[in-house]
């Protein structure tokens, strides 16, 4: 709306056709640009709640699941649970850091002190996970595994449509959901129990994980 009124104020009609379309253009990219930095600056300062200031969920979580399937197999499953934590944690610091040091601040400490707290709790279970879909001896273990990083991306579908009111972003989250299962899944019945135990899990991480945040950030 701010760059709405931005362009409002300098487009106009009295105007020449050359000077107005290149104040038009020169408009169009300072509203591009301090809408970017609004976002950036509402990321960093916490503005619209603990859900709002970072990224959605699957940017913790598939890092883990990655950083625990890399070690697993060489390593006890324990080591894919520190390589996830490691690796939830990195982000969350990097990116807290980030908005610190290279922005204007970070705000509140409520808002990073949940976020290291949802790092202890998730960056191991998704790094078990990832070692479970890799070298899981049983496809119970792989299944388990692969869905928990499915129905991230399921989770995030429902808060999406749900409470967001993004339709883009739950369909992409919704074909994820699918894309997951059928691509990394190693046979046509491990394909269809992940998918289906994914779909299962997708509400339930909602209810458990996501309605809590959105009650802090109320």
């Amino acid at each position: 709306m701010a760059a709405r009124r931005i362009e409002e104020e300098i487009w106009k009609p009295s105007a020449g056709r050359g000077e107005g379309v290149q104040d038009r253009r020169a408009v169009g990219h300072h509203a591009r640009v301090h809408d970017d930095g609004l976002a950036v600056a509402q990321q960093a300062h916490g503005a619209g709640g603990a859900r709002a200031d970072v990224p959605h969920g699957q940017v913790w979580c598939v890092p883990a699941f990655v950083a625990g399937a890399l070690v697993a197999g060489r390593l006890p499953v324990r080591s894919s649970a520190l390589a996830g934590l490691f690796a939830t944690m990195g982000l969350v610091v990097g990116y807290y850091g980030y908005a610190e040091f290279g922005r204007d601040g970070m705000g509140s400490l409520v808002a990073p002190s949940l976020w290291l707290v949802m790092a202890f709790l998730s960056g191991p279970l998704f790094g078990v996970a990832g070692a479970w879909w890799r070298r899981g001896h049983s496809m119970h273990r792989r299944v388990i595994g692969l869905a928990a990083l499915a129905g991230v991306f399921g989770m995030e579908a429902i808060l999406a449509a749900w409470s967001l009111h993004h339709s883009s972003q739950a369909w992409a989250c919704a074909l994820l959901l699918v894309l997951v299962p059928l691509l990394m899944a190693r046979q046509h019945r491990e394909r269809a129990s992940t998918l289906l135990t994914a779909v299962l899990f997708s509400p339930v991480a909602y209810a458990v994980i996501e309605l809590p945040l959105q009650h802090v950030a109320g």
